[in-house]
């Protein structure tokens, strides 16, 4: 990516960011986080998502499809411990049809190999 573009970029993610904050504020909806998540997370912007959302995140509020997105973030960011704490967060609610996605991300976060190689330079 040339320097122009990876500016371009960074400037139209400060301008979304920008916005999503200012939404954040002012959302009353549940979809918020989800539709946010959804966005930041296909952009590519794993951690961006984590760093905005996770603190505003309640899992009783903003529902299964939002806690999705953030532990698909968690996982592509490479952020297990996040991904773990977001596990043990959701697992007393309960949802139908989750428990099986739940222990699986928790396997994925919790495992010893996957993190070496989802973040080589960390864990020794």
């Amino acid at each position: 990516m040339t320097a122009e573009c990876e500016k371009n970029k960074n400037l139209v993610f400060n301008a979304a960011l920008a916005i999503y904050k200012s939404v954040l504020e002012i959302a009353t909806e549940p979809a918020a986080i989800q539709e946010i998540s959804g966005h930041l997370g296909a952009a590519g912007f794993y951690q961006e998502a984590l760093d905005l959302l996770l603190p505003r995140f309640v899992p009783e509020r903003d529902g299964p499809t939002a806690a999705l997105n953030l532990l698909h973030c968690c996982e592509d960011a490479g952020d297990f411990d996040a991904g773990l704490q977001l596990v043990q967060q959701l697992k007393p609610l309960d949802w139908p049809c989750f428990g099986p996605l739940l222990e699986s991300f928790e396997s994925i976060f919790s495992d010893d190999f996957y993190r070496q190689k989802k973040n080589p330079g960390r864990g020794h």
